[in-house]
């Protein structure tokens, strides 16, 4: 860009653009539209992006070949925690159909955000049993032909994906589990933070609901609250885990999520309250009653 006047020195380590430069910048922003949900400083510096991308389309390529009963293939992403990420998220989200439903369910609606361009952009970057992803040139053809400027409207969806997801987590089932540790934390409310705070100096639920002045019905919410979102929250003390394996059974056998028909197939071994613990960690989302 110096060398073609673009750009001149002004002072040590600092540039500026030339009249020139600012031409021609005025000319590329008429062509090139910087997309507005691009936060490179959020979620590009820390990897956040890069991280819930390859859990992401690691996660559909499995589902997509598990439900086809292919077992053998290459993994879009050879690091060992996105592997252990998706293996975990297999192994206590239900079965390979369930999985594979919601996590269409919650892609259709988060990608409604977008231009049907870049929906088509994001989907077709993924990979799975009939197809391998795209390469940025063979997508590039809605956006100016430009490979480069096709990437950073991907990584734009990215971010807005993130950034939804993390706003209002309870309206998706699959995508808060990808989101990066420290961010789930942050979806935990601060009403059920103190819950926490009362809990983890051995209070039960009575004197919990005395303590706050709430009723014992609003600190269970809090409990299943933190069990889906708080990755280190310990709900042993309220549901052994042969007990919550029994439920999440119940519930594969009977194909809901429903608290009345499995509490009624189980008869009065548990509570409603127990019923929606295990179930929030195995589904993740908001059990309906």
């Amino acid at each position: 860009m110096k060398n073609k006047n673009m750009l001149e020195e002004c002072s040590l380590n600092t540039v500026s653009l030339t009249a020139e430069g600012c031409l021609k910048l005025k000319e590329l922003s008429a062509v090139y539209h910087f997309p507005t949900e691009f936060n490179g400083l959020k979620y590009e510096w820390n990897h956040v992006a890069a991280s819930f991308w390859e859990d992401l389309s690691l996660l559909v390529q499995t589902v997509s070949h598990l439900k086809d009963n292919n077992y053998r293939f290459l993994p879009v992403s050879v690091k060992k925690q996105s592997q252990q990420q998706v293996k975990q998220l297999l192994k206590t989200n239900g079965s390979i159909v369930d999985i594979g439903q919601a996590l269409v369910k919650d892609l259709k609606q988060i990608l409604h955000l977008s231009s049907d361009q870049k929906a088509n952009l994001f989907v077709k970057k993924l990979t799975s049993s009939q197809r391998t992803g795209r390469t940025y040139s063979q997508l590039s053809m809605p956006f100016q032909q430009d490979p480069h400027y096709t990437e950073i409207i991907f990584w734009a969806i990215v971010h807005q994906i993130i950034t939804k997801v993390s706003q209002t987590p309870e309206e998706y089932s699959i995508l808060p589990i990808l989101l990066p540790l420290e961010m789930k934390e942050q979806l935990v409310t601060d009403t059920a933070r103190k819950t926490k705070e009362h809990l983890d100096k051995g209070l039960d639920l009575q004197r919990i609901a005395n303590a706050r002045g709430l009723k014992i019905s609003t600190i269970e919410d809090h409990i299943v609250e933190l069990s889906i979102h708080d990755p280190g929250f310990n709900t042993n003390v309220f549901i052994t885990e042969e007990a919550k394996l029994l439920i999440q059974q119940t519930a594969d056998l009977l194909q809901t999520t429903r608290l009345k028909p499995i509490k009624d197939n189980l008869g009065d071994r548990f509570s409603y309250f127990q019923i929606r613990v295990a179930l929030s960690q195995k589904l993740k989302g908001v059990v309906r009653t």
